[in-house]
């Protein structure tokens, strides 16, 4: 299936603010980093064992929910 934006690549994806940058930027690396480790983060909480240790990955997961919300991603 393939998805048209109308907008070109050309090596560049926008931000939320609308900024064009591309793919290589940093910033979308660390976006995309940033979702790895949520993945990860998932996977461990769904074989984690002991209460404690499931509090402790739902906080971090939740920081880091933050962090992505005040960097605009």
């Amino acid at each position: 299936m393939s998805i048209y934006t109308k907008t070109g690549d050309a090596g560049t994806t926008a931000l939320f603010t609308g900024q064009r940058v591309k793919k290589s930027h940093p910033r979308v690396e660390t976006y995309g980093t940033l979702d790895e480790l949520n993945a990860a983060l998932s996977l461990c909480a769904r074989v984690a064992q002991g209460e404690e240790n499931l509090q402790l990955l739902d906080a971090i997961q939740h920081q880091l929910f933050l962090f992505q919300r005040r960097t605009g991603q």
